[in-house]
């Protein structure tokens, strides 16, 4: 015999599953990180709120880096990744079990920045980051609303 709150709890998975495959079909999501893993050094836990959205044809970072930068930036108080640009060669694949695995690319003044971001059917989310003047660096967050 299932209990009521088991039937809520169910009901409630499948609509979070449903809202996150309608974000991520129309191409308006936006995903809240709360930790960093820098290539080199300790996981870094966030305590002010960053995030990656994505609208349609274009992203809006708002992460931090902790990282090495081979390239110092024009203005010392830009560190982070945090910029407005176009998407660029967007692609984004499906599978039942695991979520959406999404890439594409941004090009601001500064660099050439490559993400790789995961979905899961439960909107927990991993974003990996490459540049071409800063190294690797990985976030892990969930989808918000």
């Amino acid at each position: 015999m299932a209990s009521c709150s088991s039937a809520k709890t169910v009901a409630g998975k499948v609509d979070k599953y449903a809202w996150i495959m309608q974000q991520v079909d129309s191409g308006k999501f936006k995903i809240e990180v709360n930790q960093a893993y820098p290539l080199s050094g300790p996981v870094v836990n966030l305590t002010t709120i960053y995030t990656l959205e994505v609208r349609n044809d274009s992203v809006i970072s708002w992460l931090p880096y902790f990282g090495r930068a081979y390239v110092a930036p024009m203005d010392p108080t830009q560190g982070g990744l945090q910029f407005e640009s176009p998407c660029i060669g967007y692609k984004k694949e499906y599978s039942t079990k695991k979520g959406y695995k999404i890439s594409f690319s941004a090009k601001t003044r500064e660099d050439h920045y490559r993400f790789f971001v995961e979905i899961s059917t439960e909107g927990y989310s991993g974003i990996g980051v490459t540049s071409d003047k800063r190294s690797f660096i990985r976030f892990a967050g969930q989808m918000v609303k």
